[in-house]
Parts: structure tokens; sequence; C-alpha cells
């Protein structure tokens, strides 16, 4: 069967879409690594750090970066052999542990570039909510016909690949 030439108009379109993101986002990823010698995860990570103004938990870091706590953790603990990010126990609440940036993280933010990723969350916020659940409503779609587990995805352009849903295999009653 044919697919209807409007139809392979939007499937390009999506694609070159697709495309043009990535490729940018890849290479503003690679620039950061360059000039500061971290992720764009990890910049981002210490970004949204700064900008709480005060120790942030794992999971209130993770809310900030629209993220999961396992993703974040994983971020922070590679900041933390770096020296950038300070781990210590809440002085309120022996349970929680508090994060802060180092003097050395608050060097390399003064010199450090936007992270891309941080220009994408303001893009994806300033949708209006239609657009917004579409986008969602479509990356869904997308990732799942391509068997990839979104909900353990890692920050943008950490080295950790996506987990892959395991295949059906035909008359395996699953």
């Amino acid at each position: 069967m044919k697919t209807a030439p409007s139809s392979l108009r939007l499937q390009r379109a999506a694609l070159q879409g697709l495309r043009v993101l990535v490729s940018e986002m890849r290479h503003a990823a690679r620039a950061i690594e360059q000039r500061t010698g971290l992720t764009n995860a990890q910049l981002f990570v210490l970004r949204l750090l700064d900008a709480a103004g005060g120790p942030l938990s794992v999971g209130q870091l993770a809310t900030e970066a629209l993220s999961s706590p396992a993703a974040v953790s994983t971020i922070v603990s590679r900041l933390g052999r770096k020296g950038l990010v300070a781990r210590r126990t809440s002085a309120g609440d022996a349970r929680r542990v508090e994060l802060t940036l180092t003097p050395a993280a608050r060097r390399i933010l003064r010199r450090a570039p936007e992270p891309p990723t941080a220009r994408l969350v303001e893009a994806i916020a300033a949708l209006p909510p239609a657009k917004l659940r579409g986008l969602a409503a479509g990356i869904e779609a997308l990732s799942t016909g391509l068997g990839l587990d979104i909900e353990r995805a890692p920050l943008l352009f950490e080295d950790r690949r996506l987990t892959h849903l395991p295949r059906r295999r035909r008359g395996d009653g699953r």
C-alpha cells in the first residue's frame, strides 16, 4: 500500500525537525564539554543548584530538572567526585542529605555558557498547553514504537544509554 503524499510530507517535516534539534543540541553540548570539561547534564544540574540559592535534596533537584531522582543522583555522584558538589546531612533532619555547590563549581559557573538543556526546557515551558500535550503524546508514541523506556531516561547527553523495553516474541503470551 502506498503512503499518501500528505503523510510523507508530515513524516519528512517531523524527521527534519528531529534532525535539526538533535544536531544543534549535540553540537552545543560538545562545545560545553570542550569549554568547561563538564557534560551538558552536569552543567545543567550545577546551574539548577546555583539558582536554588541554597541546599537541595536529590529529590528536590530532580523535580527542578524535570527528571527522576535516579538520573539526577548519577550526575550528582559524578559532580561530587569532581569536587563540584558537596553532600551534607541536614541540620534539621538527619535522614535528609543536602547538596550544595563548592567554590570550584561557582568558579566554573561564572565562565560557563548556558547549557542546551536549559534552553530546551525554556522552549518547552513556553509552549501553549495544547501544543505541549501534543508534543508529549508524540514523543511517547515514538519512544514506544522504538521500544524505549522513557521513564528510565538519563539527562540529555549523558553517556548512559536508554533502557530498551524487551521485544515481544510471537506466541510468548505477554
